[in-house]
């Protein structure tokens, strides 16, 4: 498996001269790819019999073959929103139920889970008037094949919005039935035939699921039968009592890997920003790992994972006073690999010309610390801790026009993520 990281999704080394550009979407989807002139790529086609050995004698990795990113059930209680407890996403349609299905799960997968990290307590439970998110989030994105789930409750979402959700089946043809007590249906949609949605809703709660499906079969089962099995088992699975977000953690060799959510606090976030943090988080998982080719080095491996908090305010990310940073994870396989992760700070590396690194007199973990261009007006901060690299990109753009001023806001949480990971 390959992936790239942010940077390298703008600019990485190969023999071509063309130009193209990668972007992570929502559901960490590849678009197009940006190519640089530099240094040569290895042909992952090759055949070579001797291919392992060659590798092995010059220090380079071999990539570890399925998907090392594992669910485990939350421990407590769920956690609330005012004085509701609240469904986790993950939790209503997780990974076991989509591979018991057929869904291929693989090392190239990715995951993206929005929830609730803490809870919030009623003085602070403000309702969002934002169409864009529920109270909890779950998209697997296992290559050709997409599954999404939507957690809407009050007081997080207006009731308007629930009405909103449940009025769709009717707008789009389609038919509400009543099962177990609930409002559900499942539908295909008329455009594109490979896109199934469904919608359940009961007492002050609605699901708002999605999926892509193009297999023409899942084993013995078409994509309406998946998509059918995936509703009933999120009906199972909201009849009973909200649970404790689930767990996302790996296997071997990357199984000391933390939380980036963990790594990135509420209480970090609140050092930088001035606020409390609104204990709404999205995190995003690499399912596997990958190789990577430094500038200068042999083919090394790594995964990568991400978190994103920000303040509570109630428009969400489209109101007044929003302010929001994502920090994204780079770990490295081995500890010796871990100097490779100083690349995005290198004057002379092949990608500077577009990241454009400013040097910091900044003590930050144990490698360089720099700002980088994102390309979008805005600017990282970036350092390394031991095998981990960390980028942080704030959501103000206009903070990045004094890059001094922007690295001051961001250190106090910088040296929290940097303790956080030792």
């Amino acid at each position: 498996m390959k992936f790239l990281s942010k940077f390298q999704r703008r600019a990485f080394p190969t023999k071509s001269k063309k130009i193209a550009i990668i972007r992570l979407g929502a559901v960490a989807s590849l678009s197009v790819v940006m190519v640089l002139s530099g240094c040569s790529l290895p042909d992952f086609n090759s055949k070579n019999p001797d291919a392992s050995e060659e590798k092995e004698a010059s220090g380079q990795s071999e990539t570890i073959a399925g998907p090392l990113l594992k669910q485990q059930a939350g421990e407590g209680d769920a956690n609330s929103y005012g004085s509701v407890q609240v469904f986790d996403g993950c939790s209503v349609i997780p990974i076991k139920t989509l591979t018991d299905l057929g869904l291929n799960y693989t090392e190239q997968s990715t995951v993206t889970a929005a929830y609730l990290a803490e809870s919030v307590p009623p003085d602070r439970a403000i309702e969002r008037a934002t169409p864009f998110d529920g109270v909890g989030k779950c998209i697997y994105n296992f290559g050709e094949d997409l599954v999404a789930v939507d957690v809407l409750q009050p007081p997080f979402n207006e009731e308007r919005e629930l009405e909103s959700r449940m009025g769709r089946p009717e707008r789009q043809g389609a038919e509400l039935r009543t099962e177990q007590g609930m409002q559900v249906a499942v539908w295909q949609d008329e455009e594109e035939p490979v896109k199934w949605q469904f919608i359940i809703g009961k007492q002050d709660l609605v699901i708002d699921g999605y999926t892509k499906l193009e297999q023409s079969k899942y084993g013995k089962r078409t994509p309406e039968q998946v998509a059918n099995a995936i509703a009933k088992q999120a009906m199972a699975n909201i009849s009973k009592e909200p649970i404790a977000p689930i767990q996302h953690q790996y296997d071997a060799p990357y199984d000391d890997v933390p939380d980036p959510c963990e790594v990135v606090s509420a209480e970090a976030f609140q050092q930088s920003y001035g606020e409390p943090a609104s204990g709404y988080v999205e995190a995003t998982y690499y399912a596997g790992d990958a190789e990577f080719k430094p500038d200068k080095g042999p083919m090394i491996s790594r995964t990568e994972t991400s978190c994103r908090r920000s303040n509570l305010v109630p428009s969400g990310s489209i109101g007044d006073g929003y302010q929001s940073v994502k920090v994204d994870f780079t770990i490295y396989r081995e500890d010796e690999w871990g100097k490779y992760g100083d690349w995005p700070c290198d004057p002379k590396g092949s990608a500077s010309s577009l990241t454009q690194p400013i040097a910091l007199d900044m003590k930050v973990g144990d490698g360089a610390v720099c700002l980088t261009s994102t390309g979008t007006g805005n600017k990282s901060l970036n350092f390394r801790v031991g095998k981990t690299a960390v980028e942080m990109t704030n959501w103000q753009t206009q903070d990045a026009a004094d890059p001094q001023q922007l690295a001051q806001k961001l250190e106090p949480l910088a040296q929290s993520i940097a303790e956080n990971l030792k």
